[in-house]
C-alpha cells in the first residue's frame, strides 16, 4: 500500500537512505541502480545488497538476495523472522518468493517496476495461495529519489551508447560485446531508433532492469 509522507518514521527514512546509497554504488559500478538493506525488528542493519548481475554474470545477483544472504550469514539462520527489507525498486518474483521463504515481516520499496515487479505491477504474488509468511508491503518511501537514480543511469547509458554508435559500433556490439565495461549490456538499448529508455520509471520504461 502507498503510505503518506508523514507516516514514515525516522528509522524508515534512514533505512531507505542506506538502500539508496547501495543503489548509487551499483550505478557507479555500471549496474542498474537497485539497492536493499535488511533490518531487524530492533532496527539493526543485518544485511546490505546492491545489483551485481553484470559484474558476477549471475541472474540471482539481485540487491534483495544479496541483503538476505548477508543477513542470514550474520544471524546464522535462514529464518529472518521479524526483519524488514527496504529496497529501492519493487521486487521481482524471485526476490519476493525469497522474502516469503525467509519469513521477512515487511517489504518497503521506493518505486514500482512496471516490467517485472511482482507485488503490484505485473502480479500480486502475495494475493495468491499459498498464504504463509506473507510480508506486509508498503511503497512510496523516497519514490522520486529512486526514480531519479534510474532515470539518470539510463540517460547516461543512452548518451554513451549513442556516442559509440556514432563511431560505428552496432546495436548488437553495444549489447553483447561489453564495450569498455559493463554498461553496454545493462539494458536492451535501442541506439538507432531513439527509444527513450528509463525516463518513465514507475510508469512504463520498457527496460529490463531485473
Amino acid at each position: 500500500m502507498s503510505v503518506a509522507e508523514e507516516a514514515w518514521s525516522v528509522a524508515d527514512r534512514e533505512a531507505m537512505a542506506l538502500a539508496l546509497a547501495e543503489a548509487g554504488e551499483a550505478a557507479a559500478a555500471g549496474e542498474v541502480p537497485v539497492g536493499a538493506v535488511l533490518v531487524s525488528a530492533a532496527g539493526e542493519v543485518l544485511g546490505r545488497g546492491r545489483n551485481r548481475r553484470e559484474a558476477r554474470q549471475d541472474i540471482t545477483a539481485h540487491a534483495e538476495l544479496e541483503a538476505l544472504r548477508q543477513a542470514s550469514a550474520n544471524v546464522g539462520s535462514w529464518r529472518l523472522d521479524g526483519c524488514r527489507l527496504f529496497v529501492t525498486l519493487e521486487p521481482c518474483h524471485m526476490c519476493a518468493a525469497a522474502c516469503r521463504q525467509a519469513r521477512v515481516a515487511e517489504i518497503v520499496f521506493a518505486t514500482r517496476d512496471p516490467k517485472t515487479g511482482a507485488l503490484f505491477s505485473v502480479d500480486q504474488l502475495y494475493e495468491r495461495p499459498p498464504h504463509f509468511h506473507d510480508p506486509l508491503i508498503r511503497e512510496g518511501l523516497e519514490q522520486e529519489a529512486a526514480r531519479q537514480q534510474l532515470r539518470d543511469f539510463f540517460a547516461s547509458l543512452r548518451r554513451r551508447n549513442r556516442r559509440l554508435a556514432g563511431r560505428g559500433f552496432s546495436r548488437g556490439a553495444l549489447r553483447d560485446a561489453r564495450v569498455s565495461g559493463v554498461l553496454g549490456r545493462n539494458a536492451d538499448v535501442d541506439v538507432d531508433d531513439g527509444t527513450d529508455i528509463g525516463t518513465d520509471i514507475g510508469t512504463d520504461d520498457g527496460t529490463d532492469i531485473g
